[in-house]
């Protein structure tokens, strides 16, 4: 994600300059946590093309909060937090809307089991982040763009974004890309704690 987001930030440089006049990076947060909400309501009714159109805007505006808080120096540790927890609520939402709208037990285990290691993936990201800042080896010390640093993992928001738009343009395939998405989040929690092991004394 930290090369990705060089790239993202050069992209978004240009309209960042012009939403800043206009709007503030918390807005826009609020503004694309709102259409993410949109989407897996959209979704649940089986209005697939407006539930894509709602993630993708979300996605759009998630990219530009934070680089209009660079760019006008007002990026801020709540802002970072909110941004976060946004991100995590429409990331548990979607795969549940998916199954919602075409039900079957086994869909209903495949997503438990999802929500379950996104659960446990949160933790060990977010308690390995606070240890690492807590011993200056966080976000500052790296050069990150995040507002703390974000341990690095197999799924991580480029794989997030990929898995979770590939289940909404095909729903069909749901279960076996939620499977997949499953695994990739396992290995995630499990090299973190290698991880840990080697490098937290």
């Amino acid at each position: 994600d930290n090369q990705l987001r060089g790239v993202k930030e050069s992209v978004f440089i240009p309209f960042c300059r012009i939403a800043s006049k206009w709007v503030s990076p918390m807005q826009l947060t609020v503004i694309g946590f709102m259409f993410g909400l949109l989407s897996p309501v959209w979704i649940c009714l089986g209005y697939f093309v407006l539930g894509n159109l709602c993630w993708w805007i979300n996605r759009i505006f998630d990219g530009m909060d934070g680089t209009v808080a660079r760019i006008t120096n007002q990026q801020t540790d709540f802002g970072g937090y909110i941004d976060v927890v946004c991100d995590f609520i429409i990331y548990s939402l979607l795969p549940i809307s998916l199954v919602i709208e075409n039900p079957s037990y086994t869909s209903y285990l495949i997503v438990c089991i999802l929500e379950a290691t996104f659960f446990v993936n949160a933790a060990s990201l977010m308690y390995l982040s606070s240890i690492l800042e807590k011993r200056a080896l966080g976000s500052k010390s790296k050069g990150e763009m995040t507002s703390v640093t974000m341990p690095i993992g197999l799924i991580e928001g480029a794989e997030t974004l990929l898995l979770i738009s590939l289940s909404l343009l095909f729903p069909s395939l749901k279960d076996i890309i939620h499977i997949v998405f499953g695994i990739g989040v396992v290995i995630n929690i499990i090299y973190r704690a290698w991880w840990a092991k080697e490098n937290i004394k």
